[in-house]
């Protein structure tokens, strides 16, 4: 299945609209953490995203599971977990520093996020068409 099917409307299969649901479950999820962590630098003090990431993993993972015991997606599935998970380490590491310019954290942070999601786009595509 191309790329562009999953952009396009005119031909929806299983596959596509399951690929549209994970799609809005990550985005959801990673959206929510950026906001969080961002909020936190604005703020300057440290806030705990594990409220938001784990039970956002852990649906991601269900959803996972449940597709390809389906047999609608690959088990490779699993692995578009993984810009989530990189990114939220990240983010978890990072500390907030008075003399940090915080318009160029949160540029970075930013940036960051664009390539998050680029990447789990991608292995979205490639474990679709498998």
């Amino acid at each position: 299945m191309p790329l562009g099917e999953l952009i396009m409307f005119g031909s929806l299969s299983a596959r596509v609209l399951v690929a549209w649901l994970l799609l809005f479950t990550y985005t959801v999820v990673s959206v929510s953490l950026i906001q969080l962590k961002v909020q936190g630098f604005l703020k300057g003090k440290e806030v705990s995203s594990k409220g938001i990431v784990v039970p956002g993993l852990a649906v991601l993972a269900g959803e996972g599971v449940l597709l390809a015991s389906a047999g609608i997606m690959h088990p490779a599935v699993i692995l578009s977990l993984t810009p989530l998970l990189v990114m939220w380490i990240y983010l978890s590491r990072r500390r907030v520093e008075e003399k940090s310019n915080r318009v160029k954290v949160i540029k970075r942070i930013g940036f960051q996020q664009t390539g998050n999601m680029i990447t789990f786009i991608i292995i979205l595509a490639i474990v679709t068409r498998l």
